[in-house]
């Protein structure tokens, strides 16, 4: 009683988001893309695959288990139809 289920969408850009080795949300590095001025690492949280964009190598590999920190995540009520598009500019993938 009294409470409310508020779902939403937590949404951030992949530039945004960090990968350390100690600590974060747990998850394992799919693919890591060298891109001569950055690299980008695919991994997956949930059902969903997350890109992530560093311009320093973290020395983490394909198949390394990793945490991952969203450093200014933004998060949109599923309710709020007028977000709709601000949303999806911030989806990560």
């Amino acid at each position: 009683p009294g409470f409310v289920e508020n779902k939403g969408i937590i949404a951030t850009r992949p530039d945004e988001i960090a990968l350390v080795a100690e600590g974060g949300f747990r998850t394992r590095i799919s693919k890591r893309i060298f891109l001569s001025d950055h690299i980008e690492y695919r991994l997956n949280i949930g059902e969903k695959e997350i890109r992530v964009q560093t311009t320093k190598d973290a020395g983490i590999k394909e198949n390394d288990l990793c945490g991952v920190i969203l450093h200014k995540p933004k998060w949109y009520s599923a309710k709020e139809d007028e977000k709709d598009r601000e949303r999806e500019k911030r989806k990560v993938i």
